[in-house]
């Protein structure tokens, strides 16, 4: 049976020329792999929604593209969360997978990969719509409510003056370059990322990397979008790149102050991490603290938590309970705790 549903689904795709198609809110969407789009049937007003547009939405986690849609324009609503006071009455969120999923055969014909009957095993899909429950942009708004109630310079967030990762640009010399898997990247050591030579819009950073236990970085990659991926996406590759020290010898010197011919029997680890500090927490035991709402917590990673110090009645907050909360776009975590009990108080909005 499932054998003549691949057969009846290869047939249409392959031989009648059929685009799958995927419902959106109850509208039937064309995927259109050529157009790098879905395109709505029946509906020439709108512009549909455009895959590029929307490639900073894709979730690793779900393995699909989560968007803010408005079902009566029937495209992608992108919305600045950070100035959000109320839910958006004219956009819903919905879940669809990635286009190599909707339509295997044109992202195979697009990246020149052969097709088989095995690889197309449906034509039509559906979108699932989320509740608002299900995303971060009620905490948002709830944020920024709050700031506007509050005097403003109770809520301003001071940058640090002297940042040791991210320096402005170097524009005195040509920066050098390294090769990942037959792509050119240029190498910026004040920003501690590769930039394509041919897209510099295409980032590579070192906080997206693993690090390996002497030296240097290694990361999954794809060939196709260059760009970091995860070990199961098709086709992905495991790229290994060195130290920064040893990609840009000149530059680490330069930011760092240190002579050329020194920098040579260096690794990044002696420059970006302060080892006094690290032989303190490495091998005297000594935990880090952070201070919350006024209290002092110890960073237990042993323990999977933040520990309140002076507090063995408190649970803490437990880091594994927090993934809800993270927040990509400030890089930071953001929850509710309750002062007096120390602890973290895990409802959602």
């Amino acid at each position: 049976m499932e054998n003549e549903i691949n057969q009846e689904a290869y047939d249409m795709r392959v031989n009648k020329g059929m685009l799958p198609t995927v419902d959106i809110a109850g509208h039937t969407f064309y995927v259109d792999i050529r157009m790098d789009k879905l395109r709505p049937k029946d509906d020439f007003l709108s512009k549909g929604i455009d895959l590029t547009e929307i490639k900073d939405y894709y979730d690793r986690d779900r393995r699909a593209y989560v968007i803010p849609y408005n079902p009566t324009t029937r495209e992608f609503q992108q919305e600045d969360v950070f100035a959000m006071t109320e839910l958006p009455k004219d956009t819903i969120i919905v879940q669809f997978p990635h286009q190599y999923e909707l339509d295997i055969v044109g992202w195979n014909r697009k990246h020149n990969i052969q097709s088989s009957k095995q690889d197309v095993t449906q034509m039509h899909f559906e979108a699932r719509t989320l509740p608002w429950e299900d995303t971060n942009v009620i905490e948002h708004i709830k944020r920024n409510v709050a700031e506007q109630l509050q005097p403003k310079e109770e809520y301003i967030v001071k940058e640090p003056k002297d940042n040791l990762y991210r320096i402005p640009n170097d524009t005195e010399r040509v920066l050098p370059t390294y090769k990942i898997h037959g792509t050119e990247f240029i190498v910026d050591v004040n920003q501690l990322e590769l930039r394509e030579k041919d897209n510099p819009k295409n980032v590579l950073s070192i906080s997206d990397m693993d690090e390996q236990s002497i030296e240097g970085y290694k990361f999954w990659y794809s060939p196709i979008s260059h760009s970091l991926t995860t070990f199961s996406e098709q086709g992905a590759k495991l790229a290994e790149i060195p130290d920064f020290v040893k990609l840009d010898p000149i530059g680490m010197a330069k930011k760092h102050s240190i002579p050329e011919n020194k920098i040579a029997e260096m690794y990044d680890f002696n420059l970006m991490v302060n080892q006094e500090l690290f032989d303190k927490i490495a091998y005297q035991g000594l935990k880090p603290t952070i201070d919350i709402a006024g209290h002092p917590f110890f960073i237990d990673l042993d323990k999977d938590r933040l520990r309140p110090k002076d507090d063995i009645w408190s649970r803490g907050i437990i880091f594994s309970e927090l993934e809800y909360y993270y927040s990509h776009n400030r890089e930071s975590l953001y929850h509710s705790l309750q002062p007096k009990d120390t602890y973290f108080s895990g409802s959602k909005p």
